[in-house]
C-alpha cells in the first residue's frame, strides 16, 4: 500500500469516527424524542403539573383507604384470631344448615406492603345449593365479619338430594405481625 493510500483511509476513518461519535452525543429527530432530551419548557411544565395532580390524588386516596383497611381488619396476632374466626365460621355454618367436614387453619403469610398478614384457613363440606351454601357464602362475606372468600371450588356431589361439594379458602387480615421463633427457641 502506497503512503497516499494509508492516508485517504486514515482520514476516512477519522471522518467516519468523528461522525459517528457526533451522532452519538447529539441524538436528533425521533431518537432525541424517545429520550425526552429535547422537550420544549411548556411540554416539561405540563407534564410535571400532570405528575403533581396524580400523586395529590394517590395522597387523598391513600387518606380515604387506612380507615377502610382498620375497619375490614383485625388488630389481633394471628394465633388469636384463628380460633375466633374458626368460632365464627362454626355459627355461620349452624344458621345455614350446614355442617363443616373440615377447617384447616393455614400459616398465616405477611402482606407484601409489610403492614400486616394474611390469614387463610381452609374449609369443605357438602350441602343443597340452594339455600344453604348461597346462605353460607352470603354470610362469610358480611363485612361485619371481617372475612373473604379468596377462592371456592364447587362440585355436584348428589344428584338426588341435589348437594354439591364445596371447597373454600376463607381469609382474613390482621394489622399485627405474629411473632416467630427461631431454631433455638428464643423470640
Amino acid at each position: 500500500m502506497q503512503p497516499r493510500e494509508r492516508n485517504l483511509f486514515i482520514v476516512a476513518g477519522v471522518v467516519v469516527l468523528g461522525a459517528a461519535l457526533f451522532s452519538i452525543l447529539n441524538p436528533s429527530g425521533a431518537t432525541a424524542a424517545k429520550k425526552g432530551i429535547f422537550l420544549p419548557v411548556a411540554e416539561a411544565e405540563a407534564k410535571r403539573e400532570t405528575s403533581l395532580k396524580e400523586l395529590r390524588q394517590i395522597n387523598l386516596s391513600s387518606g380515604t383507604i387506612e380507615p377502610n383497611i382498620e375497619k375490614m381488619s383485625f388488630n389481633r396476632p394471628a394465633e388469636e384470631l384463628i380460633p375466633r374466626v374458626v368460632r365464627d365460621l362454626q355459627r355461620i355454618a349452624k344458621q345455614s344448615n350446614i355442617r363443616l367436614q373440615e377447617v384447616k387453619p393455614q400459616r398465616s403469610r405477611p402482606l407484601t406492603s409489610g403492614q400486616g398478614e394474611k390469614v387463610p384457613i381452609d374449609i369443605r363440606f357438602r350441602a343443597p345449593f340452594q339455600p344453604n351454601v348461597t346462605r353460607f357464602l352470603y354470610f362469610v362475606e358480611a363485612p361485619e365479619g371481617k372475612m373473604a372468600i379468596e377462592k371456592f371450588n364447587i362440585t355436584t356431589g348428589d344428584a338426588k338430594t341435589r348437594s354439591v361439594d364445596v371447597s373454600a379458602q376463607i381469609v382474613v387480615f390482621t394489622r399485627v405481625l405474629s411473632v416467630t421463633t427461631d431454631s433455638s427457641g428464643g423470640k
